[in-house]
């Protein structure tokens, strides 16, 4: 079933205008994503713009990040680290510009590179826990879908929301990432600038609205 219908073949156009030097750094193995894969992510607990969304979400922008997850919400202007595992540079970009300085952002293109960042292996050993994942459904190799699977399962992996940010709308794909531990699930919008604003929703309510789970333990 294709789980994308909105397919774009491409990047997005930035919100912030063409020209704009292309600054996102995926990475992880297998760097630089696919021209025609379309982006899924999810989670959030509003809707911004034309963007449609069934629960809480968010996410991030690169600077300096603390070690590990925070038992209480972070501050506004305090930063947090999100994961953006999503292998689209234009919905890359697109998240960074939702994102304050002070926020980490750590990218992987891939279902295996997140789950090495997750598990703290190879060249993620000393990377830091995010807060949150922010999580395409449809990557190369191990799918969204696979990431969650793995999460739930794996006891070594630590506790941390999951927002799949997804162009599908389909309610099968909802009801199998919920089924699957999403924490929540966010339709993309189409219009770069309402991406941005639903993403920007998703990083308030999840950094500084939310409780996040202590550190330690697995996800179940």
């Amino acid at each position: 079933m294709d789980r994308d219908p909105d397919e774009r073949g491409g990047t997005r156009r930035s919100a912030s205008g063409p020209g704009e030097e292309d600054e996102d750094a995926v990475v992880g193995p297998g760097a630089g994503g696919s021209d025609t894969a379309e982006s899924d992510i999810a989670g959030s607990a509003a809707r911004e713009g034309d963007g449609s969304a069934t629960a809480a979400s968010d996410d991030g922008r690169t600077n300096s990040s603390p070690s590990g997850a925070r038992a209480g919400a972070t501050e506004p202007g305090e930063s947090g680290t999100v994961l953006l595992v999503e292998d689209n540079p234009g919905d890359v970009r697109l998240t960074r510009e939702a994102f304050p300085e002070g926020d980490a952002l750590r990218v992987v293109p891939d279902g295996e590179a997140a789950l090495a960042y997750l598990r703290g292996r190879g060249e993620y050993a000393d990377a830091p826990r995010p807060d949150v994942v922010l999580l395409d459904l449809n990557l190369p190799g191990t799918d969204g879908e696979g990431v969650l699977a793995a999460m739930a399962d794996e006891e070594g992996i630590p506790q941390v929301p999951v927002v799949v940010l997804t162009s599908s709308d389909d309610a099968e794909d909802v009801a199998r990432a919920y089924d699957l531990g999403a924490s929540a699930y966010v339709t993309k919008p189409v219009d770069p600038e309402a991406f941005v604003e639903a993403v920007r929703a998703v990083r308030t309510f999840w950094l500084e609205a939310a409780t996040l789970p202590p550190e330690g333990g697995g996800r179940r």
